[in-house]
């Protein structure tokens, strides 16, 4: 969780997704990473929201703002995200 603060965009996307893995403990620290200056934090944070799935459904009101992303990989991983929750 420590590279959730870390100053490389990479490793902050990185452990987007690796934690992820760790479920639904996760979302809190995966939902703020939806706000992340970095598209690729952004989109990797809602890639992560993806896989943990139904659960992740406190995030949904994040995930629809990333909609209007200037980003069209944000917008995607967004929209995927929110198929898969809801």
């Amino acid at each position: 969780l420590k590279l959730f603060g870390a100053g490389d965009k990479a490793a902050r996307r990185a452990a987007a997704e690796a934690v992820a893995l760790l479920g639904t403990d996760a979302l809190p620290e995966l939902a703020k990473l939806l706000a992340d200056r970095s598209a690729t934090v952004r989109e990797g944070a809602a890639r992560a929201l993806a896989h943990v799935g139904i659960p992740a459904r406190q995030a949904v009101g994040a995930l629809e703002g990333l909609l209007r992303d200037g980003e069209p990989a944000v917008r995607t991983q967004a929209a995927l995200a929110l198929w898969r929750i809801l």
